[in-house]
C-alpha cells in the first residue's frame, strides 16, 4: 500500500476511535450508574475531541469542512439529546448548585449595597458621652476632657479633630443652657417614642465598629415604636439598663427606615434582642415568652453573659493550686477580692467577670476570696502580695502561664473602679508580647477615662526586641516623672495632658501565623501604614485620632518626653479599623469576600473544582468506596489547608500545655 494510502487510512481509524470516544462519553451512562464518568472531565474531552474536528475541518477543503459538519450536525444533537436524557440527575444537581452560588453571591451583593443615608438629628448627649439625665457638671466635666483630646491646636496634623471639636462645642453650648436643653429635649432627639436614656442607637454605619469589633458584651434590642409587643417590652428594657449599664453595653435599632437586613440573622419577630460577644462565638437569642416571666428572664440573659472565674476554695481547697500548676496557652491573673456577706461577694465578682470576658484573648482570668486565700498552704512571696485578711483591699496578681510564681501584683483599695484595674493590666501586657489586631487595639490602645493611652507598635518584633522596647519605655517614663516632680516642686506647671497617659507596648506581625497578623487576617487598608511607615520598624499610635507616628528611633528612652511635648512626631491619619489585622471572619465569610474579589479565570476554576468536588462526593455516596472516599477528604483537607481561618479554627482543640504562652523577661 503506498504511503498516501497508509497515513489516509491511520488518520481514518484514529478519527473513528475518536468519534467513538466522545459517543461514549456522551452516551456512556445510559447503561450503567450516572457516576461512572465525570461529567466535567467528559465535557472538557468531548470539547478538546470537537475542537480537534474543527481544526481539521478548517485545514481541508471549505467544501469538504461544509459537507462534514451537514453530517455531524443531526450526531451532535442527538448525541447532545442522548446525554442529557442519560444524565438528568447530576445535569439538575449541577444546575441546582449553580444557581444556589448565583443566588449566594447575588445575596453578598446585595447586603453590602448601602442604603440611602437618612436624615437624623444630632444626638448632643451621644457626642458628651453622657446620659440624658445627666447634671450640669457632669456635662461640663465631659466638655472640658473631650475638648483638650480633640482640639485642634493639639492635634495639628489630625483632619477630623476640628469637625469633632466643632461638634463637641455646639453640644456643649446646647446642653449647658438650661432653657436651649430643654428646647432641644422637646423638639430633638430625645422626643422619640420609645427613648432609652442610656441604649446606643446603632446603624449600619456605626454598628461594625461599636458592636462587631467591640471586646464588650453587647445586648442589642430590635424595635419599632408604633409596635405594642415593643412597647410592653420597655419597661423591662430600660430596669435592666439601669441595673446593669456598667457591665454591657445595650444598644437599639429602629427598624422604622431600616429593616436591618445587614445583621448577621434575620429578624422576624419584634422586639427581638440579641447578645454579641466575642467570647460567645454565635449571637444568642433571648427567648421573649410570657411578660410575667420577663423580668427574671432577661436578667439571666444579661448575667450569663460572663464566665464564671471564681475559684471554689469553699468545696476544693486545692483548686489555685492546681489552675496555677495547670500550663495554659495565655498568662494567668488572679483577683483577691475582700467581702462579708454573699450578696458583697456576688457584687464584687462581676467586674473582674467582665474583664475576664474582655482580656480573654490574652489572659486566663480567677477570683477568689481574700480570706479564703489567706487559709491555704501557699507560697510566702503569694502571701506577700495579697492584702491583709480583715482588710477592704484587693488586689491583682500575675502569674506566668507555666510557673506558680508571681511575676507582678498591685494592690488597690476595694470596691475599685474598672479603669484602674485595666491600668494594671496594661502594665502585665509587657511582659506577654500582645499581637496587634483591631480587636487588641481596642481593648489596649482607647484611651481611659482617668488616662490617655497611645500605643506603641514594633513590626514583626522578636522578645528581645519587646523585652528592650519595654525597658526603655519604663525608664523613659521614670524620668520623665522625676522632671515634672522637679518642675511642679520649683513652682512651674504642667497641664493634664502632658503628665496623664501610658504608653503599652505591642507588636504587629506581617508574615503568616497562627496570632494575629497582616497575611493571616483581613486588613485592606494595611498598605496605609506601610507608606506611611517607610524604612521604620515601630510606630506610636493613637486609636482615638486614628493616628499614627512613624518611629525612626534606635532606643525609645525619649518617647514620654516627646509624645507630652509633640516633639519630633509626625503624625498621619489613617483609617486604623481596616489597617489591622482583623481576624474575626469565619470561613464562609473568608470564601465570599475572596469571590467578591476573583478575576474571571479564578471565578472558572473555582466553579470547575467546585463540580468535581461534588461529582467526586457524589461517586463516593453511591459506589460506596473507601477509596473515593478518602480522595474527597483529602482534596476537601487540601483545600481548607490553604485557609488561615482553618488552621486558627484547628488550633482551639490542640491541647493548652503544646501552646503554652512563652513570658517576656524584663
Amino acid at each position: 500500500m503506498p504511503p498516501v494510502q497508509r497515513k489516509a487510512k491511520a488518520n481514518g481509524h484514529a478519527k473513528a476511535e475518536r468519534d467513538s470516544d466522545v459517543d461514549v462519553l456522551l452516551q456512556g451512562a445510559v447503561t450503567g450508574k450516572w457516576t461512572d464518568s465525570f461529567i466535567v472531565l467528559a465535557a472538557l474531552r468531548w470539547a478538546v475531541g470537537r475542537g480537534m474536528e474543527l481544526y481539521e475541518a478548517r485545514s481541508g477543503s471549505a467544501r469538504g469542512a461544509a459537507k462534514q459538519k451537514g453530517n455531524q450536525q443531526p450526531e451532535l444533537k442527538e448525541a447532545a439529546a442522548q446525554f442529557v436524557q442519560a444524565h438528568k440527575v447530576p445535569l439538575g444537581l449541577v444546575a441546582i448548585f449553580v444557581v444556589t452560588c448565583a443566588i449566594i453571591i447575588g445575596g453578598e451583593s446585595l447586603d453590602r449595597l448601602p442604603d440611602r443615608p437618612l436624615e437624623q438629628a444630632e444626638d448632643y448627649y451621644g457626642v458628651l458621652g453622657v446620659t440624658r439625665d445627666a447634671e450640669t457638671g457632669d456635662i461640663k466635666r465631659a466638655y472640658k476632657t473631650l475638648a483638650k483630646r480633640w482640639h485642634p491646636d493639639r492635634n495639628p496634623n489630625c483632619s477630623s479633630c476640628q469637625e469633632t471639636f466643632s461638634q463637641i462645642a455646639m453640644a456643649y453650648e446646647t446642653l449647658s443652657d438650661d432653657s436651649k436643653r430643654a428646647a432641644y429635649d422637646e423638639a430633638g432627639v430625645a422626643a422619640s417614642e420609645l427613648k432609652s436614656a442610656k441604649s446606643v442607637p446603632l446603624t449600619r454605619e456605626n454598628f461594625d465598629e461599636l458592636v462587631t469589633f467591640s471586646n464588650d458584651v453587647w445586648i442589642v434590642q430590635v424595635f419599632r415604636p408604633d409596635n405594642s409587643h415593643c412597647a410592653s417590652f420597655h419597661p423591662f428594657w430600660e430596669n435592666q439598663v439601669q441595673k446593669y449599664g456598667h457591665l454591657v453595653r445595650f444598644g437599639r435599632i429602629d427598624v422604622t427606615d431600616d429593616q436591618a437586613n445587614w445583621l448577621p440573622l434575620k429578624v422576624r419577630v419584634l422586639p427581638t434582642v440579641l447578645k454579641f460577644g466575642r467570647h460567645l462565638g454565635t449571637v444568642e437569642i433571648f427567648p421573649i415568652t410570657q411578660m410575667h416571666e420577663t423580668p427574671q428572664a432577661l436578667m439571666k440573659f444579661v448575667l450569663t453573659s460572663f464566665p464564671n472565674i471564681g475559684l471554689p476554695l469553699n468545696v476544693d481547697k486545692g483548686a489555685l493550686t492546681k489552675w496555677l500548676s495547670k500550663s495554659t496557652r495565655h498568662h494567668k491573673v488572679l483577683f483577691a477580692i475582700p467581702g462579708k456577706s454573699e450578696e458583697e461577694r456576688y457584687k464584687s465578682h462581676l467586674v473582674p467577670r467582665k474583664l475576664a470576658a474582655r482580656w480573654s484573648d490574652i489572659f486566663d482570668m480567677r477570683s477568689a476570696e481574700t480570706m479564703l486565700l489567706h487559709d491555704l498552704p501557699l507560697p510566702p512571696e503569694v502571701k506577700a502580695a495579697l492584702p491583709g485578711k480583715n482588710e477592704s483591699k484587693g488586689a491583682v496578681l500575675f502569674f506566668p502561664a507555666t510557673s506558680a510564681r508571681v511575676k507582678a501584683f498591685a494592690v488597690f483599695d476595694w470596691p475599685a473602679g474598672e479603669e484602674e484595674i485595666v491600668l494594671e493590666l496594661l502594665r502585665f501586657t509587657a511582659m506577654v508580647g500582645v499581637p496587634l489586631s483591631v480587636q487588641g487595639a481596642e481593648l489596649m490602645c482607647r484611651s481611659l477615662a482617668i488616662r490617655r493611652v497611645y500605643c506603641l507598635v514594633l513590626l514583626d518584633a522578636s522578645d528581645t526586641a519587646m523585652a528592650r522596647a519595654a525597658r526603655d519605655l519604663e525608664e523613659s517614663r521614670t524620668q520623665y516623672q522625676t522632671e515634672v516632680a522637679e518642675i511642679r516642686a520649683g513652682g512651674g506647671e504642667v497641664s493634664e495632658d502632658e503628665d496623664n497617659f501610658v504608653v503599652p507596648t505591642l507588636r504587629l506581625l506581617r508574615h503568616p501565623s497562627l496570632q494575629p497578623s497582616v497575611a493571616s487576617c483581613f486588613a485592606p487598608k494595611f498598605p496605609q501604614v506601610e507608606r506611611a511607615l517607610g524604612a521604620s520598624s515601630a510606630f506610636l499610635m493613637d486609636m482615638d485620632t486614628s493616628r499614627i507616628a512613624p518611629l525612626r528611633l534606635s532606643s525609645f528612652r525619649g518617647l514620654y518626653p516627646q509624645i507630652a511635648y509633640e516633639d519630633s512626631l509626625t503624625w498621619v491619619d489613617i483609617d486604623t479599623i481596616r489597617s489591622l489585622p482583623d481576624c474575626s471572619e469565619g470561613l464562609r465569610q473568608r470564601f465570599m469576600r475572596q469571590l467578591a474579589r476573583a478575576s474571571t479565570t479564578e471565578l472558572a476554576w473555582q466553579l470547575l473544582l467546585a463540580l468535581f468536588l461534588v461529582e467526586a462526593t457524589a461517586k463516593a455516596l453511591t459506589s460506596q468506596s473507601m477509596r473515593w472516599c478518602f480522595g474527597v477528604l483529602g482534596l476537601t483537607l487540601a483545600l481548607l489547608l490553604r485557609s488561615p481561618v482553618f488552621w486558627r479554627q484547628l488550633d482551639a482543640y490542640v491541647p493548652d500545655f503544646l501552646r503554652a504562652a512563652q513570658l517576656i523577661e524584663l
